[in-house]
């Protein structure tokens, strides 16, 4: 018997094939970072890291991995490693940017694919086991409402697994750039959790190792971002993720990390954190 769809409301409009669920609200992306982060995300070793510790999570703690869904799935590489890890497995991936939309259903073509919104997700409530979100609550004004989201559609069980930028301290013109409304406190997505009626169950930070030289170039760029124009900080971007993006020391130091994560041991502070919640 075929499974049930897990975009489940009647889509208004849609958008080279891909349905719409989108209301118009404001969106705070590109189609110039989109292209940034396609280019880039496959290989940069704080991504590769960070998909990893996100499969390792669901390994962990998932009881059943039947229905996924992936909240900002972009162009949908995140997609189809959860395809090759979990092949049998109902994935659904949403973005409310429609640019790479159709390139994720080309690469996944089983997968459901949407364009709609993290605080309005297309999805019946218990209906999923496990949502992921990457790099995406940072984006939205409103993140407490995309925690409540999360937590209405898993099931009872379901875990949530979000990845987010940390220490607000260290928020300069490379995260306005990137339109980041914030960089989130220790503890702060756990709490956002807790709120919306989910259970915390682990809360780890990437990028543990590589931390200090971040840390001290973001203090940098903090001192010099008002000198900067607009175009200088977006080459200044371009060319940082880039350059780091090849770092043989920074691919090697995040295999080590992913390692040690996998045998719980970590360091209080990092680039990323990952907040991992169950409903109840």
């Amino acid at each position: 018997m075929a499974a049930s769809p897990i975009f489940t409301r009647e889509s208004a409009a849609s958008i080279d094939g891909i349905p719409s669920y989108f209301d118009g609200e404001a969106v705070n992306w590109d189609s110039s970072l989109e292209d940034l982060h396609a280019d880039t995300t496959e290989n940069h070793f704080m991504d590769v890291l960070t998909r990893t510790a996100v499969f390792d999570a669901i390994r962990r703690n998932a009881s059943t991995v039947d229905q996924i869904l992936e909240v900002g799935c972009s162009s949908g590489l995140m997609l189809a490693e959860l395809h090759e890890q979990w092949p049998d497995a109902q994935l659904a991936g949403l973005d409310a940017l429609a640019d790479g939309l159709v390139t994720a259903q080309a690469r996944v073509p089983r997968a459901e694919v949407a364009h709609a919104s993290a605080t309005d997700l297309p999805v019946d409530d218990g209906a999923v086991d496990v949502v992921i979100t990457i790099n995406v609550l940072e984006h939205i004004a409103d993140d407490a409402t995309a925690f409540r989201e999360a937590a209405r559609v898993l099931r009872p069980g379901g875990i949530f697994v979000g990845v987010i930028p940390n220490n607000p301290a260290l928020y300069d013109y490379y995260d306005a750039h990137l339109s980041h409304e914030r960089r989130y406190r220790r503890g702060e997505p756990a709490m956002l959790a807790s709120r919306a009626g989910l259970e915390p169950v682990e809360e780890r930070f990437l990028g543990q190792y590589v931390y200090p030289p971040f840390w001290a170039v973001k203090k940098r760029n903090r001192r010099i971002g008002d000198r900067l124009t607009e175009a200088e900080r977006a080459a200044r971007v371009e060319a940082d993720v880039t350059k780091t993006g090849d770092s043989r020391i920074g691919s090697a130091t995040a295999k080590f990390e992913a390692a040690l994560l996998r045998h719980g041991v970590g360091l209080p502070f990092g680039i990323r954190q990952m907040v991992v919640a169950r409903k109840p």
